[in-house]
């Protein structure tokens, strides 16, 4: 009887251990999902700060309005960009310098006894406040924005003539004007801001005594960058 119980125990564990074999293992937990690469995230621009510092080497074209020639010109900018609306709205302030010339030959002047030939060259210091408007928000790659502004001009004007052998000397003349400036350009982000090229127009009276009533406007085709922080 020993025996026979012995043995029926033996077959009973023999079943059962394939059994428990089978059984389906517990459900693993929710794998992690896979963290963002690493060179993604860089590949990813940083947003922008608000506080734009910019600089501007243009050619500028006073043929528009006056005699004078062809020159290149400067310009510094200091900007905010607003918290609204995207930040597209920056006012700004910025601080250029020019000076076109000019040089004529054989002018007729009646308290002279002949002609002389003269070079005229017109300095510009400009001060100008405006606001500048984006068409996207800030952090767009690509951009587009126009401005306007007031433009102060601190005018010198520096003649330099002779007649035949003999040097007549050198006038300045000085002034500060008020006019306007208008702007309009496109950006594309690089780095910490944005590289830039820009259309201005400036413009305000001229009515020294050399120049007679003339104007000092000007086109310029500016390339520049932005850098904006904060």
């Amino acid at each position: 009887m020993t025996r026979n119980r012995l043995a029926f125990l033996l077959v009973a564990l023999a079943l059962a251990a394939p059994a428990a074999a089978q059984e389906p293992a517990p459900p693993a937990s929710a794998a992690a999902p896979d963290p963002v690469p690493a060179a993604t995230a860089a590949a990813r621009p940083a947003a922008p700060g608000a506080f734009g510092i910019g600089a501007k080497l243009g050619v500028v074209l006073p043929q528009v309005a006056t005699e004078l020639q062809t020159t290149v010109g400067a310009e510094l900018e200091l900007s905010y960009a607003v918290p609204v609306l995207g930040r597209r709205l920056a006012p700004f302030f910025g601080i250029g310098y020019a000076q076109p010339k000019i040089a004529r030959s054989s002018l007729e002047d009646p308290r002279l006894p002949g002609s002389y030939d003269g070079t005229q060259t017109q300095r510009e210091l400009t001060l100008a406040f405006g606001l500048l408007g984006r068409l996207m928000p800030l952090e767009s790659r690509w951009n587009a924005y126009a401005g306007a502004g007031v433009r102060i001009y601190l005018l010198e004007t520096v003649t330099v003539g002779s007649t035949g052998a003999a040097a007549f000397g050198e006038n300045r003349e000085q002034s500060t004007r008020v006019g306007g400036i208008f702007l309009v350009g496109g950006e594309f982000r690089l780095w910490r801001g944005s590289v830039l090229l820009e259309l201005q127009y400036g413009h305000s009276r001229l009515p020294h005594w050399v120049t007679g009533e003339v104007t000092t406007g000007a086109l310029t085709i500016a390339l520049g960058y932005r850098l904006m922080l904060f």
